[in-house]
């Protein structure tokens, strides 16, 4: 579901969804709907977070494993993974495939 940054709040009072994708032209807009996500899975309970930084070179197994990986603090945890200036491509995109397909759903995906 596509949302506009003043719709974000009231979408995540909602209830957490699994995966949020944050993209925009405006900066300082991105970062405040993800400090936003990350505030309410605060609130939700959800105190770990897994940051991804994709750069060259970059293992997508890695994401895979954070998905997978028992926390040994907390049942859930936030996965940021940022892309950065990289861009999408087919391994990148059959991995995102695998990581919602093998998900749960307790773990929270930030992209």
């Amino acid at each position: 579901m596509k949302l506009r940054p003043e719709q974000l709040a009231g979408q995540l009072n909602k209830g957490l969804s699994p995966v949020y994708l944050v993209c925009g032209d405006e900066l300082l807009i991105t970062q405040e709907c993800c400090d936003t996500i990350r505030q309410h899975c605060r609130e939700q309970g959800i105190h770990e977070r897994e940051v991804l930084n994709v750069e060259r070179g970059f293992d997508w197994g890695q994401l895979i494993d954070a998905g997978q990986s028992m926390s040994l603090f907390a049942e859930r945890k936030l996965i940021e993974l940022r892309l950065g200036g990289s861009k999408m491509d087919q391994k990148s995109s059959a991995t995102l495939q695998e990581y919602l397909q093998l998900s749960d759903g307790s773990n929270i995906l930030l992209v």
